[in-house]
């Protein structure tokens, strides 16, 4: 690529809670990186697990242990003790996708300087590393409006933030928006600075049975506190006209999401309700695939559509080789 000497100080900030069985893989792909002038600050709410054992075994990890408001407050706290020029934010069973992924988004950062975030692909894994899913140019098609409307994602484990981006919109989060502390990071930032997408992959994220994000809570909390995020954005006088025209389409997208969240952990009445809120701010969602599948779903037509879906995966298993399946487990071969 042509960067130069990579200089900036790059803050990795893991928040973590009883997750110990994750945590140190976490370390190991920072710990593992190419990239020299890293500091790794882990934010742990008090657990009761091996966690704190683990932290005491790597030196170089900033680390506190202690009760804490909830993920929001331990990346409020992780904000305040970063040094860098950068920050990355990472749960604790989130890890980078390769040993040259902080050199490559750093040398990215240096050919987007006015860039708020920049932000990759990335990778989605089980519980043991196995790779499910590796997204590919979907950002491509990431613009800001779309964000604002919940109808695409920025990927946290392959997200990179410019301090100066964070300290311009405000460098605490609200600690109310512990099921949404990302997307107000994005939404606040995007606001200001440009949110541009890369090519490369930078970080993985664990997708397992029980995690926070697969929850009715989380279905249900997400979308309301994105709700909050707007209630602040569109309330300051100083807002683009662009911006303020998408207000009942904003709001709706956050109906949208909640109905898609309910869809796919199975309850499809609440799904239904949901959609018929976002059809109702912004009619056109009438025309959304989404809205097919959720309100066809209750009447068993998905039900048939899966019935079909499996017969052609047990043929088609019939006839290919079954696939390889990789892991996204690098560190632990330079452990």
């Amino acid at each position: 690529m042509g960067w130069g000497v990579v200089d900036m100080l790059v803050s990795v900030i893991t928040v973590s809670y009883n997750a110990g069985r994750f945590l140190e893989d976490n370390i190991l792909s920072v710990k593992g990186q190419d990239y020299s002038n890293i500091e790794h600050i882990v934010i742990d709410g008090g657990s009761t697990d091996s966690t704190v054992d683990i932290l005491k075994r790597y030196k170089d990890v900033k680390w506190v242990s202690e009760p804490d408001k909830g993920v929001t407050d331990a990346f409020n706290k992780g904000i305040c003790m970063a040094s860098g020029e950068i920050l990355c934010f990472q749960n604790s069973d989130d890890v980078f996708y390769s040993q040259d992924a902080v050199t490559k988004a750093v040398g990215f950062m240096k050919e987007n300087p006015d860039a708020g975030v920049i932000f990759g692909d990335y990778a989605t894994m089980d519980e043991d590393c196995r790779i499910k899913y590796l997204s590919k140019g979907e950002g491509k098609q990431v613009r800001f409006f779309d964000l604002m409307c919940s109808e695409t994602a920025i990927p946290l484990p392959s997200a990179f933030v410019r301090r100066f981006a964070l300290d311009a919109v405000g460098s605490v989060l609200d600690d109310r928006l512990d099921f949404a502390p990302d997307w107000e990071l994005w939404i606040r930032i995007g606001v200001k600075f440009p949110l541009i997408y890369v090519p490369g992959r930078f970080g993985s994220a664990r997708k397992y049975d029980g995690e926070v994000r697969s929850t009715l809570r989380c279905a249900f909390e997400n979308p309301a506190k994105r709700r909050l995020v707007l209630d602040r954005i569109f309330e300051d006088p100083g807002l683009s006209s662009e911006i303020k025209a998408l207000k009942r389409h904003a709001y709706a997208g956050t109906y949208r999401n909640e109905a898609l969240r309910l869809f796919s952990i199975g309850h499809r009445k609440k799904a239904v309700k949901s959609m018929l809120n976002a059809i109702r701010l912004y009619p056109l969602y009438i025309l959304d695939s989404s809205t097919r599948s959720i309100f066809l779903g209750p009447i068993g037509v998905f039900k048939l559509m899966d019935i079909l879906k499996k017969i052609k995966k047990c043929l088609s298993k019939k006839r290919t080789r079954p696939m390889k399946v990789e892991c996204v487990n690098w560190w632990k071969k330079i452990k």
